[in-house]
């Protein structure tokens, strides 16, 4: 009888150690095609991204750390796919999941996470998270922190502070220098160049640099001159202590939302037209010789060379004459802005124009989203670019 007694609770026992070691084993199969997607991200990220879809419900009954790590690659990725980001959701499980365990994945998810907040044009919170990946000094690299400098002069960009956003393309490209990454720092000349040229034509109204901007500018020069002493002594020899520094994040934090909140008040009171209010058609433009070069340059690696923009643009006023009048009408573009737009008029997609222009794929989105937010205040995305100049 007692061993009768006994055997219900030994095959309960046995039950939970099976189902331990197969959750364990379960967990430690999703970790390995974690890092296996992890390690394609860079370079074959269409692969990386199958791999996530493959394992995604079984993610579901992980343990946190696999989740979070998932969370983490998923997003990722998708910056590495130019797929924008509307959810903040599993980055957010990610950081805080990363934050309680002190992982030091943690960095790597605030950039993340500044990423996404940015595509969800939240400059106050991109900022925030982007200083937040700043501030571990061992676990950032200096190819992070050139990314991390370039995204925060978009942001500064997106919100009307010129001067700010190319002070920090200079960082980015201070440390694209120390890598020797000289393709990065090509597109940060690239960068910079643009921004002067928008400073010198005048794209920003003086007008509605208020009394705040004043304010955020004066701060934000502190927090880089903090932030900068404590993260690299070649540009700073100083130090500031840590309670400066932080107060000097969330003071210029509180100033970004307070203007940000301004510029918002005052479109509404002006009642500035948005693409939304301009009815678009699509109005294609398209030429067999132009194609079958453009096709041939890309196979064969090769770029345009100046004859053949002259062709392309003079076939496309031909059937279009007025469309270089209707496009810098609404926008004053740099050669290489223009040269883009005539490809989208054509309907080449992104990562032709990269290779017939030898330019990465993310200049060119960028190029299209700077464009499209100096035409239409700040509103739309890079696809609503190719849409309104394929309707001139």
């Amino acid at each position: 009888m007692p061993t009768e007694k006994r055997t219900p609770f030994f095959v309960i026992l046995l039950l939970f150690a099976s189902f331990a070691v197969v959750s364990c084993d379960n967990n430690a199969r999703l970790l390995k095609s974690l890092v296996e997607a992890d390690s394609l991200i860079m370079n074959d990220a269409d692969s990386a991204k199958h791999i996530l879809t493959s394992i995604q419900e079984d993610v579901a009954t992980a343990n946190d750390d696999v989740k979070a790590y998932y969370n983490l690659l998923s997003v990722k990725v998708d910056d590495k796919l130019f797929i924008r980001h509307d959810d903040d959701s599993l980055i957010r499980f990610a950081t805080d999941y990363f934050e309680k365990t002190g992982d030091t994945r943690l960095p790597e998810a605030y950039y993340f996470a500044g990423r996404t907040y940015s595509d969800m044009t939240l400059g106050d919170k991109a900022m925030f998270y982007f200083y937040k990946a700043l501030e571990d000094s061992v676990n950032v690299s200096d190819y992070r922190r050139s990314r991390i400098f370039a995204q925060m002069g978009y942001v500064l960009l997106r919100n009307e502070l010129p001067e700010e956003a190319k002070k920090m393309h200079e960082l980015s490209y201070f440390y694209c220098k120390k890598i020797n990454d000289t393709l990065a720092m090509r597109y940060c000349r690239e960068d910079i160049h643009t921004i002067d040229s928008l400073i010198q034509v005048g794209a920003y109204d003086t007008s509605m640099m208020t009394e705040r901007l004043l304010i955020l500018q004066r701060i934000s020069d502190k927090v880089k001159i903090s932030a900068l002493r404590r993260e690299n002594k070649d540009l700073h020899s100083d130090k500031q202590s840590d309670g400066i520094y932080l107060f000097a994040i969330v003071a210029f934090i509180i100033a970004i939302v307070a203007f940000i909140a301004v510029v918002a008040y005052r479109r509404s009171k002006t009642n500035i037209p948005t693409q939304e209010q301009e009815p678009l058609q699509s109005n294609k433009f398209y030429d067999e010789d132009i194609a079958s070069m453009i096709d041939s340059h890309v196979k064969t690696d090769k770029i345009l060379k100046d004859s053949e923009w002259k062709m392309i643009e003079e076939k496309l006023l031909a059937a279009y004459p007025d469309f270089k009048e209707k496009l810098y009408s609404r926008i004053n573009l740099s050669d290489t802005e223009y040269h883009i737009c005539l490809l989208l008029k054509q309907d080449v997609s992104p990562s032709k124009i990269a290779k017939v222009m030898s330019l990465a794929v993310s200049s060119v989105s960028q190029s299209r989203l700077r464009m499209q937010q100096k035409a239409f205040n700040g509103e739309g995305t890079a696809k609503d670019w190719d849409r309104f100049v394929l309707s001139l």
